[in-house]
């Protein structure tokens, strides 16, 4: 379970830097608060389902069933 020692955040800001997308932008764009994409990207919040939802409209590499399963793995990880 090593593949999962970064938060899921970090594959959004991984996304965002390859492509020079600011963090408030992509807040625009998906229709959420700055504070929360902000937030996620640190991995100071959980992936939620309506936000992997939102992300899987903008992110073609990032289907939410795949960021979902990501962040379960990333907890449980954590966990142990």
């Amino acid at each position: 379970m090593a593949g999962f020692t970064m938060p899921t955040g970090r594959i959004l800001k991984e996304h965002l830097d390859e492509r020079g997308i600011s963090q408030k932008d992509f807040a625009q764009r998906i229709d959420a608060s700055e504070k929360n994409v902000t937030n996620l990207s640190n991995g100071k919040i959980c992936l939620t389902e309506g936000m992997a939802l939102k992300l899987e409209h903008v992110m073609p590499d990032g289907s939410a069933r795949y960021l979902l399963n990501y962040e379960a793995k990333y907890r449980e990880y954590l966990t142990r």
